[in-house]
């Protein structure tokens, strides 16, 4: 499965392959330069959950629960909300948010 990650204004963001999807969707993310935009919030998350700053890491995630992101599949050009949304080095993570 392939999917395309985005913001709220519909800016592509990368793409996802997909490794494993059950409860929790798993993937390697291939980012677009648009991703630039938002790399330093999760590059300050995955730095807050290594360094064990919870309070710091529940801030972050808020914010990054706040940008709406969503996912396309290119396949069925079918768009879905998505929750908990990390990235970290070149993998991603995300529930799908219910509707």
């Amino acid at each position: 499965m392939s999917l395309t990650l985005s913001d709220r204004s519909g800016t592509i963001l990368g793409e996802i392959v997909v490794l494993s999807e059950n409860a929790l969707v798993l993937g390697t993310f291939l980012p677009t330069a648009a991703f630039a935009a938002y790399a330093t919030l999760f590059k300050n998350l995955e730095q807050a959950a290594n360094d064990q700053l919870f309070v710091e890491a529940d801030r972050l995630e808020q914010e990054i629960q706040s940008c709406d992101f969503c996912v396309l599949d290119t396949y069925s050009g079918v768009q879905r909300n998505i929750a908990d949304l990390q990235i970290m080095q070149d993998g991603i993570c995300f529930h799908w948010r219910a509707s």
